[in-house]
């Protein structure tokens, strides 16, 4: 009989798939378990190392050692990059190191993990203020007051007065009257406060502001005393003080215009609008004598507010309060119906916040 040879058939490729992780397996295993082992331990020194680094940061923080004290927070926050507390720590130690870039890239990394966190804006705000990054440092010290300061008062009335003078240097001039005068309800009276109630009133920038030692200097802080008396209601000071200015100094750019306006917070319409025709005699064009005319005017008679109206809008047009009330006073006929009369529109150029005709 004749022996046939045996033939060996290669492995099918489903074979080959199926072997090679039976034999790896093994080996893939043996390796996580080394990884963890490795991990496990790194993981525990990294732990105890943040744990160090934090307990010391704060120690030297605690007794004023601050170049010691950042350096810490710094290799601290660099093991945990979450940590909010030490990137509050941290941003706050550089701030008082007058390290206002470093200090500001503290506080944006801690509002990163919390956008909502106020006292994070009024300090990232105060370090732009610094930098005189004015725009964003505005908008940070808007958000501090939308969000609230926690738990430090002084923090909260240095980010409003630095409100205030940002909204002074971008021409804000009645909201930054709103945002100062609040420091003078709460009973904070400086010489700085007093000053920039006087920039709020009489619409000077700071950067505009008189000299010491003339009497635009001396007016201003005079002015800045009377609104200073107007936010906590000694109506009498502010009102002789005013007087004597305006005996004294007649021609002094927007001195009647701020007069005018104390009296319409009086409800004394009728010299408010005496006040602010004796400054449009100064300067016919000053619109927001104007705007204050036909806004007071309204109210009793919209043909007297017409002519003062249209004559704003074709000096500022940009400003939305002077079409609120350019709109209906020159529908006069319209006006005579009663349906025309409880109008929203009528209601909505009553309410205009005089803050919009500010700049």
């Amino acid at each position: 009989m004749t022996c046939r040879p045996i033939r060996i058939q290669p492995k099918s490729r489903l074979g080959t798939g199926l072997v090679l992780p039976l034999l790896l397996r093994p080996l893939l295993l043996l390796l996580t378990i080394a990884i963890s082992s490795w991990a496990a331990p790194q993981n525990n020194v990294n732990e105890r190392t943040f744990t160090e680094l934090a307990r010391a940061a704060a120690a030297a923080r605690d007794a004023e050692r601050l170049q010691e004290a950042t350096t810490l927070f710094a290799k601290a926050l660099a093991i945990r990059p979450r940590w909010k507390e030490g990137w509050w720590s941290l941003g706050t130690l550089e701030y008082d190191q007058d390290h206002y870039v470093k200090a500001a890239n503290a506080f944006s990394k801690l509002l990163a993990l919390n956008p909502r966190n106020g006292t994070a804006h009024a300090m990232l705000g105060l370090c732009q203020f610094e930098l005189q990054q004015d725009d964003v440092a505005l908008n940070h010290l808007l958000a501090a007051e939308k969000f609230g300061v926690v738990k430090n008062e002084q923090l909260r009335k240095v980010s409003l007065f630095h409100l205030g003078l940002l909204q002074l240097r971008a021409r804000h001039f009645s909201s930054s009257k709103e945002t100062l005068d609040q420091l003078a309800k709460d009973g904070l009276r400086t010489n700085e406060l007093v000053e920039a109630l006087g920039q709020a009133a009489l619409m000077i920038r700071p950067q505009q502001a008189p000299p010491e030692g003339a009497d635009g200097y001396r007016i201003m802080n005079r002015v800045g005393d009377a609104e200073f008396a107007l936010a906590v209601k000694d109506f009498d000071r502010a009102r002789a003080i005013y007087a004597g200015l305006i005996a004294e100094f007649p021609e002094y750019p927007n001195l009647h215009l701020a007069y005018g306006r104390l009296l319409l917070e009086l409800h004394e319409s009728d010299d408010a609008v005496a006040q602010f025709q004796e400054e449009l005699r100064r300067n016919p064009q000053n619109i927001h004598c104007l705007l204050e005319i036909a806004a007071v005017r309204y109210q009793v008679d919209s043909k007297d507010a017409l002519p003062y109206a249209e004559r704003a809008v074709k000096l500022a047009p940009h400003i939305p309060f002077a079409h609120y009330l350019l709109e209906p006073c020159a529908s006069t006929s319209m006006m005579q119906q009663p349906q025309f009369r409880s109008s929203k529109l009528l209601a909505k150029a009553c309410r205009a916040p005089r803050k919009s005709i500010s700049r």
